[in-house]
């Protein structure tokens, strides 16, 4: 039946899987695929590792996870540019248009690495309760990064050469196929939006005055919106203060229970705690509170 279907689209059943998307002009879903192996790689390895850590799938993690597809996504598409840029250069070898792609882009996808770890590692060291909320986010999206950066310099090299075939044919002529069509089409409306692009941002560079106004608008927005929106995902857990209800025996009298009072005082004023403790003892009520301000509620 495969063979009849191949036959049909006037495939030979020895061509490979390349060269039967090549001649379908299916090459621009090769050109997907690779990033779209790239995605699942990332996120495969970042669950890995929050079931490592014993992390939690809470609205700071899934937020972490969506940011990272964004992120993770970028680097193998990098990878895929360069090397179908090598292609326009008059590349033939796969193989030499991936190793001098990696070459060229090697050093801004180690940087940009770097740099996004260095944004969000030091996320992981916030104390406190809000603390292990954001632990978790930033060392989710910290790996996140550094394991597209490994498929960007292991996987996606390895998959463009395998996959991905020059546009043109052994003449050196553009060849007629969907995919060549596509991407004319896809350049031409491109072109399109780029002159109209850069005519409006050179109109705006015309007309100082309304640029300079609608930055001025957009700084007062945000300033509005800073002040009327919560400024965080995790509310403030630790007030400070550490309650502590005591209740005695019954018939006991109010002196017992100021002693019991006073035993439970030096324990709660051992370091690190801060010893300032306002007690109140009474009769009649359920309880007897003491309270006790504290640096940080454990």
């Amino acid at each position: 039946m495969l063979s009849y279907g191949l036959g049909a689209l006037g495939l030979k059943s020895e061509y490979s899987i390349v060269e039967r998307t090549e001649r379908l002009g299916l090459s621009f879903a090769v050109i997907t695929f690779i990033p779209s192996v790239s995605i699942v790689v990332s996120l495969i390895g970042t669950f890995a590792f929050m079931q490592f850590m014993g992390f939690s799938l809470n609205l700071l993690t899934l937020f972490a996870l969506v940011l990272a597809i964004g992120m993770v996504v970028d680097d193998a598409i990098i990878v895929v540019e360069a090397v179908q840029a090598n292609f326009d250069k008059g590349y033939r070898s796969p193989y030499l248009a991936s190793t001098d792609a990696m070459r060229s882009v090697a050093m801004a996808l180690l940087t940009s690495t770097i740099v996004f770890m260095a944004v969000f590692i030091p996320v992981s060291m916030i104390d406190g309760t809000s603390g292990a909320f954001y632990r978790q986010f930033g060392l989710t999206m910290a790996v996140a990064v550094g394991i597209s950066a490994i498929n960007a310099f292991t996987l996606s090299p390895v998959l463009c050469a395998l996959l991905l075939r020059p546009y043109t044919d052994e003449n050196g002529q553009q060849r007629n196929n969907f995919s060549a069509r596509f991407r004319k089409a896809f350049n031409a409306v491109f072109s399109v939006m780029s002159q109209k692009y850069a005519a409006i941002a050179f109109r705006f560079i015309r007309h100082k005055y309304l640029s300079f106004g609608i930055i001025a608008a957009a700084v007062a927005l945000l300033l509005l919106l800073v002040k009327a929106t919560p400024t965080s995902l995790v509310p403030d857990g630790d007030t400070g203060m550490l309650y502590v209800n005591l209740t005695t025996k019954p018939g006991m009298t109010l002196n017992e229970t100021d002693r019991a009072l006073q035993q439970l005082d030096k324990k709660l004023a051992t370091p690190p705690a801060s010893p300032t403790v306002l007690r109140s003892a009474a009769i009649r009520l359920p309880r007897k509170a003491v309270t006790r301000e504290c640096s940080t509620c454990r």
